[in-house]
């Protein structure tokens, strides 16, 4: 009975303990005669506990009771132990003030000291080292615990002990040292800063493993890296004889082995087995390190302790790819021509675009077929490509041709004739990228100015929207050389409107130079004979607008396209050549890889005719396999950058889908463009479709010959479609030829809230380009789906709607080319789900501009949400300037217009009366100079960097901001960099400056057209600090908008 009453006792002790009721304990302890040493099962005491729990005063009240401080579990852990391992402070300072033995080890070996380390408590370690315990003490595994630290990853801990005189040369039963274990788990900050306090970096363990061996077979690149730099010795080799390549080659760790190369590791040191780290790469089938150390110059004719090359040793174990490699690299010279062609054979780019643009039938096509007529060729002139046929025979280009051509007196020049159709421009701006690029833009000289103009400056705007800014801006806002422009005025194309070509006729002769009039031809054909004044005006009418963005030749060609020995033509190959010498200097030097695929792409497109289109991966293996075998990806990717830049090739890089490659540019603009944006009147097989929906069965049809998923997988590299359901049906937008339902958008009672905004060009030189709203139709249709319940989504040719529930939205274009309008409304109860969705298709809109036309400057109004509602057709609209000006003001907007009334508040107009979303939209004129986009810093660059007649540049604006003493700094010509563009980077470094600031500044030197132009670029809705965001479901949160 007295044992177990005993054991009740203990029993009731211990959960007194545990729930730390002093109270109660001190009434057990003082009527009851407890032992304070009794513990449960485990050897777990009373104090155990309390310390574990870190109840300090429960600590003492046993400790008076006669508790013994120093008592052990089963374990061998005393209270001090649990304390330190709990973090409990407090109690270890008070256990140790008391004479427990600071530095008692348990069976493990360990002591309080490790569990303070290993668990990262460094109040607890501290008060552990000012009682002087043992720092250097090893536990059973010879862990001390700075080790202990290191494995678990805490650097404070670390550097306490350190600090306090901890040793970093013991090592564990293992071996290893604190930078062996802080290399194994990857702690970088912690091996730097042990290799800082004198850590040994060649340290071996009882595996012959250094910190660089254990740090590569565990894959933490950082660490590696950080013993390379610090010069480690790369080439220690462990019991079995490997070196940390080895082990980088046989896990197949890349990185790490271009990492360790650059460092000037040995590649042909052999381990026991007699194997290179080439031979483990062939061993265990790692093809790319096997290319990669092959490239480096490891030795192919070693054998193992087995007799066997790397070549048998790969065929040996099944993998042929790689053996096959390895065996044709072995052959006499030919691994030393591979590294000429992808290292030492470094050639410029020889050859030069020639992008041939202009409306229907100006004679583009006659034109390249005089261009590349030879002399004895051009003495037959109804017999060269592209002439004079008769009526019968004529027809337009389908798509786009390319033809590398070598143009006599001129050079080596890929060629692209661009259809004059307007149903093909969305795609030809897919091809218009400046860079080794001259552009011929044609135009008829039968047509009057006006038309003339307006032909000429459409394809000059749609070559300039391409033109990405450039983080470098140079003086005046260019991106640097500036493309060459030549512009072309010819008769039409079509026979029916031109003279019979006679031999020895030069049509030259027929061009008037002193008249401007209709007159009748020999054949009886009127043709307008203009002065020789219009081209002059025309050229300084297009230099006024773009001369910016091009480098326009100093005339304008009149010629007759048919005349290959005419004076004008072979003037203009005289001059295709100078400005392709000229650009050629300027090109980057490449791999001699280049060439030799220009001569094996022929082949090529000739394998794969039916469809000569690779995936990026199916394209490098080709190239490893049939021409280079040691071609790296990085190598590739600048081959096939420099063979798109030619036009051999065309490499398409963006979008979300995989990289593609057309091996043959001709077939995608003739046999896919040509039949799928075919005009009406073609006689070639198109799709038949108003809706733009075209079914799987309608591509095979227009496609006969072609697996249609492949050829719509294609198409939507270039986003002129997308699937529909499972891939049964595709939408193409651009195909869209339904007119706008009647009564989409009548006045409904119901939907009172309105608000809406429209994009407009800046100016005639800007434009959004053809594909800008086919691709946003795309982009919407993957946001909104009929198949959602409460969910419609309408659309037709230039413009869509979309409902869901009580809000509708409508995106058309006013003026095609030229503005985007949006428009939302819904009721009273959905003003936040209303601007839910102007915002996001705002964004979609400027998104899709910025990345398509990232060279078109746009600016934005605001439309009158009462012009809205009482469906004005022209409803009044509000400049970006006048927003921002009521947003640092009172936020309301008095219009002009008496019809709309006194004034309108920001939060109507934009924020569809939704009082709480107006911190959304109010921060344009606090928006921080760092944030000015990259496009309209381009643009004040080039609006004030020129000296201004009055003085109004960059440097007036200097005094105005107080940043004059910053001027003379700033070298005009030093780097050819922009003026204006130092000057705002002195000025936004000296503390907060904001948009706000710079517009009050260019007001005040009289610059409001910059200002206007800046605050054209701010977003109405960006607000990267403190906004509040709505998602499309009309939730409101607080959030940063990115």
């Amino acid at each position: 009975m007295a044992k177990k009453s005993d054991q009740n006792l203990t029993q009731n002790l211990l959960k007194i303990v545990d729930n730390g009721n002093l109270a109660t304990l001190r009434n057990l302890l003082t009527n009851e005669s407890v032992n304070v040493d009794a513990t449960n099962k485990h050897g777990e005491g009373a104090l155990h506990i309390a310390a574990g729990y870190g109840r300090l005063e429960i600590v003492k009240e046993l400790r008076q009771f006669g508790a013994r401080l120093d008592i052990s579990d089963k374990q061998g852990d005393t209270p001090l132990y649990w304390a330190s391992r709990h973090g409990h402070n407090d109690v270890v300072i008070y256990l140790c003030s008391n004479g427990v033995d600071i530095n008692h080890q348990d069976k493990s070996g360990e002591t309080a000291t490790h569990v303070a380390a290993r668990y990262g408590h460094p109040d607890v370690l501290e008060s552990l080292i000012s009682f002087n315990a043992n720092l250097d003490i090893q536990d059973n595994d010879g862990d001390t615990p700075v080790l202990c630290a290191c494995w678990h990853g805490f650097q404070n801990i670390v550097e306490r002990l350190i600090l306090a005189g901890s040793s970093l040369s013991l090592t564990n039963r293992d071996g290893d040292t604190v930078l062996h274990v802080s290399s194994v788990r990857g702690n970088y900050t912690i091996v730097r800063y042990l290799c800082e306090k004198g850590s040994d970096l060649n340290a071996v363990n009882k595996e012959g493993q250094t910190p660089l061996y254990l740090a590569t077979k565990r894959n933490h690149l950082d660490i590696v890296q950080f013993f390379c730099e610090q010069g480690c010795n790369l080439n220690i080799q462990d019991k079995n004889g490997n070196t940390p390549l080895h082990e980088a080659c046989k896990d197949g760790k890349l990185s790490l082995v271009h990492t360790l190369f650059a460092a000037h590791c040995k590649l042909n040191v052999c381990n026991k087995q007699g194997m290179t780290p080439l031979h483990l790469a062939a061993l265990h089938n790692h093809i790319e390190i096997a290319r990669h150390l092959c490239s480096a110059g490891s030795d192919l004719n070693i054998q193992d302790n087995e007799g066997l090359t790397v070549d048998q040793l790969a065929a040996s174990t099944g993998n042929n790819s790689l053996a096959a490699m390895l065996k044709t690299l072995h052959q006499e010279g030919m691994r030393d021509k591979c590294l000429h062609e992808i290292t030492l054979g470094m050639v410029q780019v020889n050859k030069v675009r020639l992008l041939v643009c202009g409306a229907a039938d100006v004679g583009k096509t006659t034109l390249i077929g005089s261009l590349k007529a030879r002399f004895l060729r051009s003495l037959r002139p109804t017999k060269f490509g592209g002439s004079y046929l008769g009526p019968a025979a004529y027809r337009h280009t389908f798509g786009f041709c390319v033809e590398q051509l070598n143009i006599p007196n001129a050079g080596e020049f890929s060629v692209w004739d661009f259809s004059g159709h307007k149903d093909y421009y969305l795609t030809h701006e897919y091809f218009l990228e400046s860079r080794n690029t001259i552009y011929i833009v044609m135009y008829n000289r039968l047509h009057s100015y006006e038309q003339q103009l307006a032909q000429v400056r459409f394809w000059l705007a749609m070559i300039k929207s391409k033109h990405r800014p450039s983080k470098f801006i140079h003086y005046g806002g260019h991106a640097g050389q500036k493309p060459f422009v030549i512009l072309v005025q010819s008769f039409a194309d079509n026979p029916n409107q031109l003279p019979p070509i006679l031999f020895g006729y030069n049509m030259e002769d027929h061009f008037d130079a002193t008249t401007s009039h209709m007159r009748t031809s020999s054949n009886g054909v009127k043709d307008r004979i203009m002065s020789v004044q219009e081209p002059k005006r025309l050229l300084q009418q297009l230099v006024g607008e773009f001369g910016h963005h091009f480098m326009f030749t100093d005339k304008v060609f009149c010629l007759d396209c048919r005349q290959p020995r005419g004076r004008e033509i072979q003037s203009l190959r005289s001059l295709l050549g100078t400005l392709r010498q000229s650009m050629l200097k300027e090109q980057p030097w490449v791999p001699q890889l280049v060439t030799t695929l220009q001569q094996t792409l022929p082949t090529w497109r000739k394998e794969y005719s039916q469809f000569p289109v690779m995936t990026w991966e199916a394209f490098l293996l080709c190239v490893q396999e049939q021409v280079n075998p040691l071609v790296t990806p990085e190598t590739l990717q600048l081959v096939a950058k420099a063979l798109n830049d030619t036009g051999e090739i065309i490499y398409i890089t963006e979008g979300k889908l995989e990289n593609l490659l057309v091996l043959n540019p001709d077939w995608l603009g003739q046999r896919i463009f040509g039949p799928a944006l075919a005009p009406e009147d073609s006689l070639s097989p198109q799709f038949n479709s108003v809706t733009g929906l075209i079914s799987l069965r309608e591509i095979r049809r227009v496609y006969p010959e072609l697996d249609p998923l492949s050829v719509a997988h294609l198409m939507e590299h270039f986003e002129l479609c997308q699937p529909v359901g499972n891939r049964e049906a595709y939408q193409f937008p651009l195909l869209i030829r339904m007119e706008p339902l009647y009564g989409l958008w009548e006045k409904d009672p119901q939907l009172t809230v309105y608000a809406g905004i429209r994009l407009e060009t800046s100016s005639e030189a800007n434009i959004f380009s053809p594909s800008v709203f086919p691709r946003a139709q795309l982009h919407i249709r993957n946001i909104f789906s009929d198949d959602i319940e409460d969910q419609e989504v309408i659309f037709w040719s230039d413009g869509l709607k979309c409902c869901r529930g009580e809000v509708e939205i409508c995106v058309r274009q006013p003026e095609p080319n030229r503005s985007i309008e949006i428009a939302v409304r819904g009721t009273e109860d959905c003003r936040t789900e209303c601007f839910a969705l102007l915002q996001q298709f705002y964004e979609i809109l400027s998104n899709i501009i910025l990345d398509s036309n990232p060279g078109t400057s746009f600016t934005l109004k605001v439309l009158s949400t009462r012009s809205m509602a009482e469906h004005q057709k022209n409803p009044h609209m509000y400049s970006s300037m006048e927003i921002f000006n009521a947003e640092r003001n009172t936020g309301v907007l008095n219009s002009p217009n008496a019809e709309i009334g006194s004034g309108e508040s920001i939060v109507d107009l934009l924020c569809c009366g939704c009082k709480e979303l107006e911190i959304s939209v109010k921060s344009a004129p606090f928006t921080s100079i760092r944030d000015i986009p990259l496009k309209t810093r381009v643009e004040l660059c080039r609006m004030l960097d020129p000296p201004d007649p009055f003085g109004r540049d960059w440097c007036l604006l200097a005094l105005q901001l107080g940043v004059q003493e910053d001027v003379p700094v700033i070298d005009v010509s030093s780097d050819m960099g922009s003026p204006t563009d130092k000057l705002l980077l002195a000025w936004e470094n000296r503390s907060h400056e904001t948009v706000v600031m710079l517009v009050d500044a260019l007001t005040g030197i009289g610059r409001e057209d910059v200002a206007a132009e800046l605050v054209n670029g701010l977003s109405p809705f960006s607000n990267p600090r403190n906004s509040l965001f709505v998602n499309i479901d009309g939730v409101v949160s607080t959030s940063y908008v990115v």
